[in-house]
């Protein structure tokens, strides 16, 4: 039942599909069917190389350890990104580095995130998202999501961004962001232990009826510390605002 495909093992009963190397090189896009769990060992690297980006209609298991993370990146610098749309079953990923991405929108795809998550469930624990070039780092549309112990270091634009999207965020830092950390559309949130530090916009951007909850929420040096717009609700304890030209 198990079958063997270049670096890939795909056992058909279990419906697991793993990888039986370190470093994994994806040379063209990938994509992965319904139906199955993309699992991922500690230690493991996915380089993304010529444009290539990963399309999954099948969730992720992403175990890494803190001594032995997974990492997904492009060695060249020339990679895509990582696209999850619509599987049944959450996605995990924990102690996972995401580094070096730009986003898949090749031709019509119209995706502007390095990570686009569409229409399913994730979490992430003690993940980090650093150095890429789209309009958002993480985009999570119509989902629900969990991010913990994580953190947002040298994003060139948007770190975070909810379109229709339910979840909390817990214990997380965004630093060095060029554009907004964390910007909500229709979506609902809950912040907790947020550090949000050198942002080129907007610490938070609530906008179009998003409803964000929270507490101990520190921000220092941003353009503008928190926007409520649209008909949305912001509901804050424990806000500490420093150094940032316009606060609310």
């Amino acid at each position: 039942d198990e079958m063997k495909e270049n670096d890939f093992i795909i056992d058909h009963k279990t419906k697991i599909i793993s990888f039986d190397k370190n470093i994994i090189n994806i040379k063209k896009n990938m994509f992965i069917p319904e139906g199955y769990i993309l699992q991922g060992h500690p230690g493991l690297t996915l380089n993304l190389q010529d444009n290539s980006s990963i399309y999954s209609k099948s969730a992720f298991d992403f175990r890494g350890t803190s001594s032995n993370p997974i990492t997904i990146t492009s060695f060249d610098r020339k990679g895509g990104g990582l696209v999850i749309i619509s599987p049944k079953k959450e996605s995990i990923f924990t102690n996972t580095l995401f580094k070096y991405l730009s986003s898949p929108n090749k031709g019509a795809s119209g995706l502007t995130g390095s990570i686009s998550i569409y229409d399913t469930s994730v979490s992430f624990n003690s993940c980090t998202f650093n150095q890429n070039k789209s309009e958002d780092f993480l985009n999570l549309i119509h989902s629900n999501y969990k991010i913990v112990d994580s953190a947002f270091e040298s994003v060139h634009s948007d770190g975070f961004d909810s379109d229709h999207s339910i979840g909390k965020i817990i214990n997380s830092t965004f630093k060095d962001i060029g554009n907004d950390a964390l910007d909500f559309s229709g979506s609902v949130s809950h912040l907790s232990g947020i550090n949000i530090n050198r942002i080129g916009d907007k610490a938070l951007s609530v906008g179009e009826k998003s409803k964000v909850l929270g507490h101990d929420i520190y921000i220092n040096n941003s353009e503008i510390g928190i926007t409520s717009k649209d008909k949305s609700t912001i509901s804050l304890k424990g806000v500490h605002l420093m150094n940032t030209k316009l606060g609310f």
